[in-house]
């Protein structure tokens, strides 16, 4: 690969070694084929089983695009994981794409065209009449109650919870830099810091399907609705899942 490395995908895991060995090898054919030069982050985060050993056996056997694993030996959190993965990426471009690939690789083509036409973020939507989405409607009743108290909390309307975000690199860093949440609840307070700096924010239909063996419990709402509270109030200590 060359000096100038154009993407980083970002992919945050815990306990992702059976998502990986499904999707990680597609990923790597894709980017090879559209970005060679490119590289892809693995931000681990506190596993116990051989994610981490899963991708150093794959960055081995892989030359283009590089492959990188980032790991911790205790769980932080998801925010935690992106965000350390988005910090050392060196990608002009940088994705972020949750392990289980819930929207289509051609999405990623999408965002950095968008990111080169201008926009600072791109964020994954599935709530645009372009979009589809594939998922219980219990999933989506929790989805639009969620969105539905950010709205009255923030003020808007993005869909934060999506798994698929674009950044432009130098953004990105000022961002992430700024950003205290580690819960799920991240993205929110990742969408409320963008606005605030004045960052221009453009969504894109996906085709999202919905993965059954997601890692989101219902332990982890209570969490999540306490996060969302502490950035409204602007005092977001860091929360350790």
């Amino acid at each position: 690969m060359g000096s100038v490395v154009l993407l980083s995908l970002v992919i945050p895991a815990h306990n992702e070694e059976r998502r990986l060995k499904r999707t990680l090898p597609m990923m790597v054919r894709y980017l090879r084929s559209t970005f060679p030069s490119s590289e892809i982050l693995v931000s681990e985060d506190g596993s116990v089983d051989r994610t981490v050993d899963f991708v150093r056996e794959l960055s081995k056997a892989t030359q283009r695009p590089v492959v990188r694993v980032l790991s911790s030996r205790r769980r932080l959190g998801k925010g935690s994981g992106v965000r350390r993965g988005v910090l050392a990426a060196a990608g002009r471009h940088v994705i972020v794409m949750d392990a289980d690939m819930p929207v289509q690789l051609s999405s990623i083509q999408r965002a950095v065209d968008e990111l080169s036409s201008g926009a600072d973020i791109v964020l994954g939507s599935r709530n645009l009449p372009e979009s589809r989405r594939d998922e219980p409607r219990v999933r989506r009743f929790f989805s639009r109650a969620f969105r539905f108290l950010v709205r009255v909390l923030f003020h808007f309307d993005f869909d934060t919870q999506c798994g698929f975000k674009g950044f432009r690199r130098e953004r990105a860093v000022r961002l992430f830099h700024a950003l205290r949440i580690n819960s799920l609840a991240y993205d929110v307070e990742l969408v409320s810091q963008a606005l605030e700096m004045g960052l221009r924010i453009v969504e894109l239909p996906v085709d999202w399907k919905y993965d059954w063996n997601t890692s989101l419990r219902l332990r982890d709402i209570p969490k999540m609705l306490l996060d969302l509270m502490r950035v409204r109030l602007g005092c977001c200590p860091l929360w350790h899942r």
